[in-house]
This record gives C-alpha cells, structure tokens and sequence, in this order.
C-alpha cells in the first residue's frame, strides 16, 4: 500500500466518520455549555488611565458607586473611570454580555469611550470606532449622555444598541440620574413589515419549487432573483457559521432574529423530511448569485478531480479545525471565514468583500463553485440528510420488496 493510498484513505474515513460525529459533539458541547461565564473585571489600571490622563498617579475605586477616581500627583482630581463591570449589570449585544469604559474629566464631561470586553463578532465591532460611533458622546455631561439616543451604525445594529444602554446605565448609576423610560423598553421588531412579509413568501416559495420541481421549476430564476434581493440585500437574511455558533452558545433573539430561525428550520428540516436541501439550493442569496452569473454566460468549464477532491478536503478539514477550536474554547472571527458578510457591505471587511468578489468572478466560469465544494454551512446542511437515513425518518424502498411484486 503506497503513501498515497493511506493518505486517501484517512482522508475518507475522516469525512465519512469523522467529521459528522465531532460536528455533533460540538454542537451538544456549546448548547450545553452556553454562555461562558465573566469574571469579575479588576477595573482599570494605572497604565491603562495614564492613556487617557497623562498625568495619573493613581486610581482609586469609590464603593459608592463603582466608578474610578484618577488622582495627581500631588492628589488633584483629574478625571474619573466608569466601568461598566462595576456600575450596572449589563446588556446583551449580538453574541452575550458586554462591557464599555468611558473616561470623564473633573468637569464631568465625556472624554472617551471604549469597548470593553465583550464577545461580538471582532469583524462587525472593529470598524465602529473608525466610523465614529464612539465618539458620538465624547463632550456631553453625564445627563446629556444618559438622555441620548444610540445612532446605531448598519450592520451591527444590535451590538451598537447594546453599547449604548450599557453606557446610559453606567452613568445614570453613578451619578445618581434618573433612566429613560425608553431605555428598557423592548425594541420593537415588525414582524409584518412589507419586507419581512415578502421574505416570508419567498422561503415559502422556494419550500415549495423543491418539493414540487415539474410544476415550479420554470419559476427558478425569478426565485434565485428575489432570494437575491430581498432575503439578501434588504434583510440580510443569510445562514452563516458565526450565526450557528452564536445561536447555539447564547441563543437566537426573538423577535429581531426570527428571519434566521425560520432559515435554519427550513435548512434543518427540509433535508430531512423530502431529502433535499432547500436553503443552499434556492434560497441562499450568495449561492443565487453565483447561479444567476452562472447561468449568463452559459457554459461550464470542467474541474478535474484532483482539484474537487483538494476543495472538499480542505472544507472538510477547516470543519474539523474549527470545531477543535470551538471545543478549546479558542476565539475565532468566523465571520471572515465565509463571504456572506457582504450582504452588510457598510459592516463586512475589505478581506470579506475582497473574497466576495473572487468568489463572484470565479463563478461567472465555474457555476456555484463555492456552494459545491467550498461552503462550509453548506457541507453542514449537506450532512443533515445523510443523517436522515441514520435517523430513518424517510426509508428508502427495499428492492427485494419491488421483486416480489
């Protein structure tokens, strides 16, 4: 047996065997596992405000309200330290509780804020300062700030409001304020807007051209269109593996993320109950395009087999690394894993939209080649109807029974 054949055949086993089982096993590890825990922060350090106030020679904590003193050198007040950690319990951003820090000086006005830790997607959060989000307060008194609106940036709307409670909080605790009545209030999320009910019928639509291709099927490319725009550039509405992770460690919002829970179900579900995978083959918006680009030019190039099979390996195996990841509890941006991002084009990195883009070109020669070989949500949503023969919800006929008759 040549090095060659062993290789072929670890590599098989572990895509075959392998891989099914530790998706599964991760997947029950960090519903189990849930939110991790936080440690109580220790507070800012004098390194970390001499960054805002030069002149600090020490931080001292006020168990009144949790919030920091910074002194002089000869004991002057130069400004004070809020964390959020100490002054209130916190809200919930995209992917759990989060933390920010403001810097205030002895007049009691903000002069910076900064995002403490927190566990959003490092690709969505990062351009926030660069955008300006932080520094919407940076000037305001403690009241003006309590009394201020977020203006949330798009594509990480959930992350910014979060952001902003925690900081009006904060500083409503510390300096004694009264909170908004808006501030707890629930977000309210239309779950009958005319662009959610008009995604709605679109996943209805494409449910129904796979279960019933003879009659439907002429309709493909309006529905491949409308999986394009509406579920895609007007919702957003795309199943990722940071969306996975996020959902099976901290859990899906409702009503916010409805979309995506009613996309995972039909992903989930589907190949299961009729054996074929509704979501990567019509309702994907970024596998839509690639058809739709695909279908323009109208022919195919053939890719040899050394590559398809180099392709699904390395999918297999990103897979496989990341749910060792994910099991060591190792952070991982997955979101610049996949290209999906660009449907939030004012939130996605230059790496995600550079990739979207490759993605996108290539395909105009190799239809869906990122679907076919190189998605790895779709390899798990392939691997739900491999399952389904596992769990015999759909039995597949027994030939001696077709002799007999």
């Amino acid at each position: 047996m040549t090095v060659r054949s062993i290789a072929n055949r670890i590599f098989s086993l572990s895509r075959r065997r392998f891989l099914p089982v530790l998706l599964l096993l991760t997947a029950c590890v960090l519903c189990i596992q849930g939110e991790p825990g936080r440690a109580p922060s220790q507070g800012p350090t004098l390194r970390e405000a001499i960054a805002w106030f030069p002149a600090a020679h020490s931080v001292i904590v006020d168990a009144t309200n949790g919030s920091f003193t910074v002194l002089g050198g000869q004991g002057e007040l130069l400004g004070r330290i809020i964390d959020s950690d100490h002054a209130c319990p916190g809200y919930r951003g995209y992917g759990g509780i989060l933390s920010v820090r403001m810097a205030l000086g002895p007049d009691d006005k903000i002069v910076a804020v900064e995002l403490g830790r927190h566990q959003e997607t490092k690709s969505y959060v990062a351009p926030l300062p660069r955008r300006g989000f932080l520094a919407q307060w940076d000037g305001l008194s403690a009241q003006s700030a309590v009394e201020r609106e977020v203006a949330a940036v798009t594509g990480a709307t959930v992350s910014c409001v979060a952001i902003g409670k925690t900081l009006r909080h904060s500083l409503a605790n510390v300096y004694g304020h009264a909170l908004p009545a808006t501030l707890n209030a629930p977000r309210s999320a239309s779950l009958f807007s005319i662009k959610r009910l008009a995604m709605y019928g679109v996943m209805a639509l494409g449910v129904c051209c796979v279960a019933m291709p003879a009659r439907l099927n002429k309709y493909r490319r309006l529905l491949l269109l409308a999986a394009v725009v509406i579920l895609g550039m007007l919702n957003g509405a795309t199943l990722s593996l940071s969306q996975i992770h996020e959902g099976l460690v901290h859990g899906f919002r409702f009503p916010e993320q409805l979309h995506i829970i009613a996309l995972l179900a039909i992903a989930t579900a589907t190949p299961i109950l009729i054996r074929r995978n509704v979501y990567c083959s019509c309702l994907c918006p970024f596998g839509a395009i690639q058809e739709l680009l695909g279908s323009s030019d109208g022919s195919s190039r053939p890719l040899s087999k050394t590559m398809v099979k180099s392709m699904t390996i390395c999918r297999d195996w990103l897979l496989g690394g990341l749910c060792i990841l994910s099991l060591l509890d190792v952070e991982v941006d997955l979101a610049s894993l996949e290209p999906f991002g660009v449907f939030s084009m004012q939130a996605a990195s230059g790496w995600v939209l550079f990739m979207a883009a490759t993605i996108l070109l290539v395909s105009v020669f190799y239809p869906r080649l990122w679907c076919r070989f190189l998605c790895p949500t779709g390899r798990i949503m392939g691997l739900l109807g491999r399952w389904a023969d596992l769990l015999r919800l759909r039995r597949r006929p027994d030939p001696a029974s077709r002799l007999r008759q």
